[in-house]
């Protein structure tokens, strides 16, 4: 009995004195990561841009002609023929923000890099354009930027087009 009995006081032992000499654990609190943030802790403060000041002198008549020739390529879905006719009108005449988000549509989906600085153009151009906010905001989701992607969708909610219609409020 004793044969067995030892080895165990000794197990019990090392165990008791092991449990003893382990350093306790302090829990430290859960690391929260940008995109797990509360709306409302996601820069709450944020107000919809002023438009720029300054009126440029209106379009000239070959960048409105440029842009009706590009409209109608997107209606036609040509989307190619209409990004370089929107690049066109944009270098002759870089102050249309309506141009920029019309390129940035025509450059989805295959060239997403120069669909983001189209739609980043228009809405310095144009703070209040919903649909570029919106765009914009699914392109950064695109390149994994959570939280501007979030605060262009609050700025969106800002505009005055976002609560015209159930169906701009749903984008």
């Amino acid at each position: 009995m004793n044969r067995i009995l030892i080895p165990l006081v000794w197990v019990a032992l090392a165990m008791a004195s092991g449990c003893a000499l382990r350093p306790k654990v302090v829990e430290s609190p859960p690391v929260v990561s940008d995109a797990q943030l509360p709306l409302s802790q996601i820069n709450p403060n944020l107000v919809l841009p002023d438009s720029p000041t300054t009126q440029p002198a209106p379009a000239p008549l070959a960048v409105l002609e440029l842009y009706a020739a590009a409209r109608s390529d997107l209606l036609q879905n040509r989307k190619s023929d209409a990004a370089k006719k929107l690049t066109q009108s944009i270098e002759l005449y870089p102050y249309g923000s309506v141009a920029f988000r019309d390129l940035g549509y025509a450059l989805l989906g295959t060239d997403n890099d120069r669909a983001y600085s189209a739609y980043r153009s228009a809405v310095e151009l144009d703070p209040t354009d919903l649909d570029s906010r919106v765009q914009l905001s699914r392109l950064l989701l695109l390149r994994s930027e959570p939280v501007p992607a979030t605060e262009q969708l609050m700025l969106a909610r800002l505009t005055p087009q976002y609560d015209s219609t159930p169906v701009d409020a749903a984008a």
